[in-house]
């Protein structure tokens, strides 16, 4: 992206920095965190990379994107994790 108001890169990976940290309080904190994109899919593992970074265990990671949004909608009856009588939605 242009850099734009007398910022450099340098203070874009600082604020970067400061979001991934954000994240880590919030979990500590009990706030779900769901992973999502409104991309093609893809940048799903990079965002789970990041909230291992923010200090998220590898389950913990990969649960933002299962279980946890599975509760949050009020489909964790049928889907967000693998067990009998839940659909299997695996690639």
């Amino acid at each position: 992206y242009p850099l734009f108001g007398g910022l450099t890169r340098d203070d874009f990976r600082k604020s970067f920095a400061k979001m991934v940290d954000l994240v880590g309080k919030l979990h500590q904190a009990g706030v779900p965190i769901v992973a999502g994109t409104d991309g093609y899919g893809l940048e799903l593992v990079r965002e789970l990379e990041l909230y291992q970074q923010a200090g998220l265990s590898n389950a913990e990671a990969l649960q933002t994107a299962t279980i946890i949004p599975a509760r949050m909608t009020g489909m964790d009856d049928r889907a967000g994790s693998i067990a009998v009588g839940k659909t299997a939605d695996i690639v």
